[in-house]
């Protein structure tokens, strides 16, 4: 069975390669070039979930630098008069 490259100029087949690369599906759909348009389709479709940082962590961890920063730079100036 001849296996289904993406070619350079392919752009629609080298975003999404995935389902032109997986053997098992390509022997699956093979005799079907029809199914394998709609799973190659679907493919490129498909959003991708981003993962997105909560707020309240986001907030919380520039509080937290903010809190450490302030901290380190009232340690410097307690530290500079104390003839250390």
């Amino acid at each position: 069975m001849q296996m289904l490259l993406p070619r350079a100029g392919d752009r629609a087949m080298t975003r999404h390669a995935a389902v032109l690369s997986d053997p098992e599906l390509i022997e699956l759909l093979g005799a079907h070039p029809e199914l394998l348009a709609i799973a190659d389709a679907i493919a490129a479709t498909a959003q991708v979930r981003r993962r997105r940082i909560p707020l309240r962590l986001l907030v919380a961890s520039v509080t937290l630098v903010a809190a450490a920063a302030g901290g380190a730079r009232w340690a410097l100036e307690q530290f500079a008069g104390a003839g250390f």
